[in-house]
């Protein structure tokens, strides 16, 4: 983690009463240090009390408040902000209204670098060879994460990431309403409420110049990253805007593909006489 990543997170979690210094003199600080030495760097909890000088019992004890205190956290920052109507992102610009008025975000997969017991390693290997979670991520258009589903073997394809992430009901995956939809990535099926792009077309972010990273929402002087250091939370009372009550199965059938890929085609032939004068 990088140092002002770091102190923007401490001071996040200490100014929100999410952590405190505890009486033995452990600050917030050295509680997130043993957590992201354990979690992050693949530590033994021995070594790494002996590096802070505190017991293996302490070591555990924090480490377990810190990963429950994101996972608050994570409640308070990650939630759908823009379901319904035409964002203004999308309104705003006349390269995409009208054409993706019913945009509400993009979803797409990425691995995470992940450290786990050695009997599992091969079945978290991904096909570059590392061990690695496989992530569903999903961004509104304001680039902020509105739902993240972590946990799968980096072996999976990012197709059963995306079934599991919208049948089970306890994710809470945040459904488009009827008329909107997400853009994805070419690994998910096209079907009501999700529009991949079309075959064979590139779009990655490899596959074109000057785009920025994301690895740029955290510099110092980035507006987003302010936005967020100075961000004050109730930890008490921030609950989800909006959340399925119950798990929703994919609609995989044939008329389901026809009826997304023919919005697809006519956002395209839109575009295309719009461009051509017609």
């Amino acid at each position: 983690m990088e140092v002002d990543a770091f102190r923007a997170l401490c001071r996040l979690l200490r100014s929100n009463s999410f952590l405190k210094d505890t009486r033995k003199r452990l600050t917030v600080e050295e509680q997130i240090s043993m957590f992201t030495s354990v979690v992050a760097a693949g530590d033994e909890q021995r070594i790494v009390g002996q590096r802070f000088q505190h017991s293996t019992e302490t070591v555990n004890a924090h480490v377990m408040n810190v990963k429950q205190t994101l996972c608050r956290l994570g409640t308070h920052l990650i939630y759908p902000t823009h379901t319904f109507g035409v964002h203004p992102t999308i309104a705003g610009n006349p390269r995409n209204y009208p054409w993706f008025e019913g945009c509400i975000g993009a979803i797409d997969g990425t691995m995470i670098d992940a450290v786990v017991p050695a009997k599992v390693r091969e079945a978290n290997r991904n096909r570059h060879g590392k061990v690695a979670q496989n992530v569903l991520c999903v961004c509104d258009l304001d680039m902020k994460f509105t739902f993240l589903y972590i946990g799968w073997e980096g072996s999976s394809h990012d197709a059963r990431v995306f079934i599991d992430a919208l049948s089970q009901g306890r994710n809470q995956f945040p459904m488009p309403l009827d008329g909107h939809y997400y853009l994805v990535d070419s690994a998910y099926p096209c079907t009501r409420g999700f529009m991949p792009p079309y075959p064979r077309e590139r779009y990655h972010r490899s596959d074109r110049q000057g785009q920025r990273g994301f690895k740029g929402m955290t510099t110092p002087n980035d507006w987003l990253f302010e936005d967020w250091r100075n961000m004050e939370l109730s930890p008490s009372s921030r609950a989800y805007p909006y959340a399925a009550a119950s798990g929703h199965h994919p609609d995989m059938t044939v008329e389901s593909a026809r009826a997304m890929a023919a919005i697809r085609d006519d956002i395209a032939i839109r575009m295309w006489e719009a461009k051509s004068g017609h």
